[in-house]
């Protein structure tokens, strides 16, 4: 059933409309106020924008495609969605609490999974109204101005990472004697990434899928990977949120010299 569907995405009319879908999220986005409803009970934030841009997403998603589910943040859904053939899975707001402090580094994030992988990811920054899409092997990358808060530096290895304190990572970058370090919040870490602006993205404590989904997509279509610390490529087609711990890197060639027990 999905092969049909998937055929339709071929087509230049789909690239279209995802992205005017993702531009309407940027207007609503830069048009609101800033307004935060209530917390979680992860304790995490949720804004009015979180809700309205989830419903203009999963409302012209079912459009596209209506007989393919939909794996939101912001709404509840079985974790057998998971285990779907093929599936949305999208983050309205990710970086909702640097959005609420008036910051620029939060994103829209959508993916469809298709066999356990991404087959596309969108990945929208509001600030700059750039909007990084991924379908397959394809890359676009539009109005792009965001930039890469160092210059590369041939001579050393760039990692990017969130802002956490995390002493596995301090401890795991020590292991190198020359390197830099971005820190910077929300998926735009997988754009930096793909842009190979930074070559390694070191991810030691669990997040949600659809955190990761749309950055794993456009990391693909830039020739980079996605790995668990077991040297394997992450899928989401098991039977939960989480990703465990990974490893992202911009090119394969930096595969050639990594050893994955540095991670552990």
């Amino acid at each position: 059933m999905y092969t049909n569907i998937l055929k339709n995405l071929n087509c230049n009319e789909f690239d279209e409309n995802l992205i005017k879908l993702t531009k309407k999220c940027i207007k609503y986005i830069k048009n609101s106020k800033i307004t935060l409803i209530n917390n979680k009970k992860d304790g995490s934030p949720l804004s009015k924008a979180d809700m309205h841009v989830n419903k203009i997403i999963c409302n012209s998603l079912k459009k596209l495609l209506p007989k393919i589910k939909i794996i939101s943040e912001e709404h509840k859904f079985s974790l057998d969605s998971y285990l779907e053939e093929c599936y949305w899975i999208i983050d309205p707001i990710d970086g909702t609490r640097n959005y609420l402090h008036g910051g620029d580094e939060y994103t829209v994030n959508i993916s469809l999974i298709y066999k356990g992988q991404p087959y596309l990811g969108l990945i929208a920054h509001p600030p700059s109204e750039s909007i990084w899409y991924a379908k397959q092997n394809e890359l676009k990358i539009i109005k792009k101005k965001l930039e890469s808060p160092l210059t590369k530096n041939r001579d050393e290895i760039i990692f990017i990472t969130s802002k956490e304190k995390n002493k596995e990572i301090k401890n795991f970058l020590s292991q190198y004697n020359k390197y830099q370090k971005i820190e910077i919040s929300s998926s735009l870490k997988f754009c930096i990434l793909a842009e190979k602006k930074a070559d390694i993205y070191p991810r030691f404590s669990s997040i949600s899928k659809w955190d990761i989904a749309a950055g794993h997509a456009i990391l693909n279509a830039a020739g980079g990977k996605l790995f668990n610390l077991n040297g394997k490529e992450i899928v989401y087609n098991s039977k939960s949120s989480s990703t465990g711990k990974f490893i992202g890197f911009a090119s394969l060639k930096l595969l050639e010299s990594f050893n994955f027990k540095k991670a552990y």
